[in-house]
């Protein structure tokens, strides 16, 4: 049987920091569509994880910084996320991989104070906290 402790194992081994897994169950006040299940109905499991980005660039002046460590680390949680998807299928384990940032699901844009962008990954906007981590990106897969 597949425990939490090795699924941990393989997301730090394929390059996560922070790991948690959450149940489907903790998405009970998920909104309409970015519930887990919205996504793939077959969801038992949330898997989030975080990498650490180089901490100055947030404190910058100028955006150029943050826009690449950004771009970077978004790419490298894609790559992350492709790997740890296709390790648990090797071990039986069905599973959806949720991209980043794109493809956008669609947009909202009367909200007052700007656009807003909703995607896949906004399946929950506490996701971190119901895994049991705290971090600034996220990555989750259904399982």
């Amino acid at each position: 049987m597949l425990t939490k402790k090795r699924i941990r194992e393989i997301a730090l081994q394929k390059g996560a920091d922070l790991f948690g897994i959450a149940s489907v169950n903790r998405f009970s006040n998920a909104p309409k569509g970015f519930h887990p299940r919205d996504v793939y109905s077959k969801t038992e499991s949330i898997i989030a994880y975080a990498i650490k980005v180089p901490s100055e660039s947030l404190f910058a002046e100028n955006p150029i910084p943050f826009t690449q460590t950004n771009f970077l680390a978004m790419q490298k949680m894609d790559q992350i996320s492709y790997e740890i998807s296709l390790e648990l299928d090797k071990l039986g384990v069905k599973n959806v991989l949720i991209p980043t940032d794109d493809p956008l699901l669609y947009w909202e844009t009367r909200k007052p104070g700007g656009y807003y962008r909703y995607v896949i990954p906004g399946i929950s906007q506490d996701l971190e906290n119901l895994a049991g981590i705290i971090c600034l990106s996220t990555r989750n897969m259904a399982v």
